[in-house]
């Protein structure tokens, strides 16, 4: 049995909606980390490959969480 990793991105006692925006490649996830990291946004994980594609998700000024996704 493997162990499950969980990425908290909100508090326990916050619901909220991760706003999905597709890429067309790994390299356009990569390149949205860069230009959020560089605007101050926080990276909450990744990115990262999994079975399914490529993501990365973080949180912009507001603190709304965004996920980039390039899917196989």
């Amino acid at each position: 049995m493997g162990v499950q990793v969980v990425h908290e991105v909100a508090p326990k006692e916050v619901s909220e909606c991760i706003l999905s925006l597709p890429a067309s490649s790994e390299a356009e996830v990569d390149s949205l980390v860069s230009r959020v990291r560089a605007a101050g946004g926080e990276i909450a994980a990744g990115p990262e490959r999994e079975s399914w594609g490529y993501s990365a998700t973080f949180k912009d000024l507001d603190g709304h969480v965004w996920m980039a996704v390039h899917s196989l």
